[in-house]
């Protein structure tokens, strides 16, 4: 990532159809481009397009719109590319169980976690770095393989997350695009999981492979068929 938050792929089997294309001429942009929504997406596909070309871009990538909203200088707009999507646990069960009070105590679910990741939140403006501005987060386009980080600052080794083996998002897709909220079915394929052990504690891998589960500990590897 470089300063902007911008993900360069020079780390990966990049093959950019435009490899000398200048980021700034991305980020570097005026107030009166950056209130200009659909400006800044053009601005942004163009700059995805030319500079962003590999199997990991093309299978691992969503793309987010940002929206600050500030005092001094507006409603402006920005785009960026993800791999993975981050859920901040702690804060989405307060203002979950804030919101609704009868769902204290119960798992949080996936679609909870997704109302919950695209609210509105306290952000600096990224021009006059005011610190009383919003920013929503929009998901705009997911890839053909979703990852979804749960992160938590505490971790009480219990299961706490609800979600179905196959499920879609497209009420949570916000775009204008017909195609981009098509056929956004997802089907859980692998969970990374912190389990204790005694005094120890251990990573393990479930993957899902023609009809069962095999999970993965160290060297070891345990199979479970498909129910």
């Amino acid at each position: 990532f470089n300063k902007s938050g911008i993900y360069h792929c020079t780390d990966e089997n990049n093959c950019p159809i435009n490899p000398n294309l200048n980021i700034n001429s991305y980020i570097m942009q005026c107030i009166q481009n950056m209130q200009n929504e659909n400006n800044m997406k053009d601005l942004f596909c163009n700059y995805f397009q030319q500079t962003t070309n590999s199997v990991i871009s093309h299978y691992f990538y969503n793309i987010e719109k940002y929206s600050f909203s500030c005092l001094n200088c507006g409603n402006l707009f920005f785009y960026n590319n993800s791999i993975i999507i981050n859920f901040d646990l702690g804060k989405f069960l307060y203002l979950r169980n804030q919101i609704f009070p009868h769902r204290i105590g119960a798992n949080i679910n996936l679609m909870e976690c997704f109302y919950f990741y695209q609210d509105v939140n306290c952000y600096e403006c990224p021009k006059c770095k005011s610190p009383l501005s919003n920013k929503i987060i929009s998901i705009s386009s997911t890839p053909k393989v979703l990852i979804l980080h749960f992160k938590r600052f505490q971790h009480n080794l219990k299961c706490d997350v609800d979600f179905d083996f196959e499920f879609n998002i497209n009420n949570m897709i916000k775009s204008n695009n017909s195609q981009e909220i098509l056929k956004k079915n997802y089907y859980l394929k692998s969970i990374i999981s912190l389990y204790q052990f005694n005094n120890n504690y251990k990573y393990f891998c479930d993957v899902y492979i023609n009809g069962n589960w095999y999970r993965f500990c160290d060297n070891n590897v345990f199979a479970q068929k498909d129910q």
